[in-house]
């Protein structure tokens, strides 16, 4: 099980990544959503490829790749009412670290990505993503 604390993270950005426990980044994976409904497949892909690319970026954090121990699941559903319900898990091999949904309607998609984008970088390294919507 990896496990990374806030104490680990502000160690590693103090280290600029040199201290042996930094040396390697966490690999992480981000597969597509699952879609409530076919109809919702490509939103789910939409979102899940946002939460990919912003966690690739933050290079010294996190490895991207299909299969991995740390991984965040979801699923993309629209409501009756016309909004979605994003749900995800951040898991650690079959430990839940992390589980929230969120509602909102399909033109906030990247917002959502981003917010989810959010919770994974704070919950694995102790400190606030910064990820936003233009």
């Amino acid at each position: 099980m990896i496990h990374v604390t806030r104490r680990h993270a502000l160690i590693c950005i103090a280290a600029l990544a040199t201290e042996p426990a930094c040396a390697a980044p966490i690999e992480i994976a981000v597969p597509n959503f699952a879609a409530g409904t076919p109809a919702d497949t490509e939103l789910a892909r939409t979102i899940s490829s946002i939460i990919a690319v912003n966690l690739g970026q933050q290079f010294q954090w996190f490895t991207l790749t299909r299969d991995a121990q740390v991984r965040v699941t979801g699923t993309v559903t629209k409501q009756a009412d016309g909004r979605i319900r994003v749900e995800f898990h951040l898991w650690n091999g079959d430990t839940q670290l992390a589980w929230q949904q969120y509602f909102s309607t399909p033109s906030n998609s990247r917002r959502i990505g981003n917010i989810i984008s959010n919770a994974v970088y704070e919950r694995l390294t102790g400190e606030k993503g910064n990820f936003s919507a233009p």
